[in-house]
């Protein structure tokens, strides 16, 4: 840990009560979520659900936004990127296709995806509080040698910031066991879940279990291992055990938003641009405030 990260150590002690993140940090997301009830679809009710129980969940485009056609959108939106260009990343078996702290284009049917009251919605319900919209990245996951040391994400860790938070993953290609898959400790998301203490969050340098102990400590039907086609899609709450992008078989393409609780005060990676102020106000109240307008 860092001279930086042990001076914001008891900060995060104190965040990281659930009683004080809940109501007291987050009480204007909560407030606003109990004074507007939110409707949600039996596919909706179904991944909060998983999500409550599992700290996963798992749908498709075509189930999510039926009649859409939202897998053919975003294939044609990914052939106008330059894939040669270089956006660089500390990862080096992630190449971005987009440099995701650029001016949020709002006719990006990505960014209209994750702003979608569906999305928002789900968000929202899992949380129990209107959520906050971070970041949103879309990768290439580079293959490596077998053999390679698993480094960065590819270990298992939680990420540190938040009690809950709710990533989503879109799949853009076929995800096999060899193409670095998505994998989840079910259970092991804030709560009294199975796993909910195993190897608990560090903030705010985060834990990455020693190899080999997470393995040792979990049931071998809890070890979710995400493979799909394109299309698929994964809510997840990555406070609990993850890890992914170890491909040795292919590369991977792979969408990934984050929605967080108010509380989480890291800036969101994205700018605003000169017509920021024209398209918001076309938006609705959950939407403007998960931009943090």
């Amino acid at each position: 840990m860092t001279i930086k990260e042990a001076l914001k150590k008891p900060y995060y002690v104190i965040k990281h009560n659930h009683a004080l993140w809940f109501n007291i940090f987050n009480r204007t997301g909560r407030r606003l979520f109990l004074r507007h009830p939110l409707e949600l679809s039996a596919v909706e009710k179904r991944i909060v659900s998983d999500l409550d129980s599992r700290g996963i969940a798992f749908t498709s485009l075509d189930e999510l936004t039926p009649g859409e056609n939202l897998l053919e959108k975003l294939d044609a939106y990914m052939a106008t990127l330059d894939a040669s260009a270089d956006f660089g990343h500390k990862k080096s078996f992630l190449k971005p296709l987009w440099d995701p702290r650029a001016i949020l284009d709002f006719d990006n049917p990505f960014f209209r995806f994750a702003l979608s009251e569906k999305a928002l919605a789900i968000a929202s319900s899992y949380l129990r509080m209107w959520p906050r919209f971070k970041y949103q990245t879309l990768n290439i996951t580079l293959p490596v040698s077998k053999g390679n040391k698993a480094e960065f994400s590819q270990r298992w860790h939680r990420d540190p910031e938040e009690l809950k938070q709710l990533k989503v993953f879109i799949y853009l290609s076929d995800v096999t066991p060899d193409r670095g898959p998505f994998i989840y400790v079910a259970g092991s998301n804030h709560g009294t879940n199975a796993y909910s203490t195993l190897f608990p969050q560090q903030p705010p340098a985060g834990v990455y279990p020693p190899d080999g102990a997470v393995e040792k400590a979990v049931n071998a039907k809890d070890m979710i291992v995400a493979t799909g086609k394109p299309g698929t899609v994964i809510f997840c709450d990555t406070s609990g055990l993850h890890k992914g992008g170890y491909a040795t078989g292919g590369d991977r393409v792979m969408y990934t938003t984050l929605f967080t609780a108010p509380s989480y005060a890291e800036k969101p990676w994205y700018r605003r641009g000169n017509a920021w102020k024209s398209r918001i106000a076309s938006l609705t109240p959950i939407q403007r405030f998960a931009l943090h307008d």
